[in-house]
């Protein structure tokens, strides 16, 4: 009895097994090399509230990364940028300024403030219409209790929707609960499944999601076992990775990943 007790307990643990190996991409210009650090500095250090003539995907490229890099240094430079995207630009409405201001809200670690603001309640009118990114912000919060009250069923509702959704962070969280082993109601998705859903939405969508060296998932790509719901492929899965990684940077076409600054999912937009 014992002996099954720790087989059973060891089995859980195990990371999930799923040889899924790079895409094979072609030399081409998928998108535009990341800014640096100085460039994004001199870009936006002394905006002036115009916005230049790039596409909207590269303005918001630049506005996450310095949300995840000082979001309470830029806070009020991001604020007015979101302002004037709304006003400005068609394709940016109402809802893309509220799950932005959510999101940095929560970067600057301004909680009290996301409670006062009612923007919770439209997370949740947004992930109840079936947002699938307001869905995991909504899971990721009512989880973490900083704004609401701690509620892991709620919590578990919004991650199992988003996943069925096919978010990606929704996916890898839910395959690597079941890999541990938890009981999840009405999901019938196996582990290797949803893992293989999961990176394969992200890598699908190379032009916006791909994940680039230097910035790892949470639940982390192949390399031997790393992660709950990491693919336990061996190493070799790891250097093909790694290997992919290095030749997409080389001709510059790895594009940015956001990822949320707190101890949750990390999630794409």
């Amino acid at each position: 009895m014992l002996a099954f007790g720790l087989s059973a307990v060891e089995a859980a643990a195990s990371p999930v097994a799923v040889d899924f190996a790079p895409p094979e991409v072609s030399v081409r210009d998928v998108c535009v090399a990341r800014p640096t650090s100085a460039e994004l500095e001199a870009r936006w250090s002394d905006w002036d509230g115009a916005l230049d003539d790039r596409p909207l995907s590269l303005v918001r490229r630049d506005l996450r990364l310095l949300r995840s890099s000082d979001a309470e240094r830029w806070y009020d430079t991001l604020e007015r940028a979101y302002e004037t995207l709304e006003a400005e630009v068609e394709s940016y409405g109402p809802n893309d300024h509220a799950l932005a201001r959510i999101d940095l809200l929560v970067a600057a670690g301004r909680y009290e403030e996301l409670r006062a603001s009612g923007l919770f309640d439209r997370l949740t009118t947004l992930a109840d219409g079936g947002n699938r990114g307001a869905m995991v912000t909504a899971a990721e919060l009512i989880e973490g209790g900083e704004v609401v009250e701690e509620d892991s069923d709620r919590a578990l509702a919004y991650w199992r929707r988003a996943a069925y959704a096919g978010h990606p962070s929704a996916l890898l969280e839910m395959a690597g609960r079941s890999a541990e082993g938890a009981r999840i109601e009405d999901w019938t998705i196996a582990p290797d499944i949803a893992v293989t859903m999961g990176f394969g939405a992200i890598v699908g969508d190379i032009g916006r999601h791909h994940l680039r060296p230097g910035q790892p998932h949470r639940h982390t790509l192949p390399q031997g076992g790393r992660g709950a719901a990491g693919p336990g492929a061996g190493p070799k899965a790891g250097i093909a990775w790694r290997r992919s990684s290095a030749a997409l940077t080389a001709r510059g076409t790895w594009p940015s990943f956001t990822r949320r600054p707190r101890a949750s999912a990390a999630t794409w937009r």
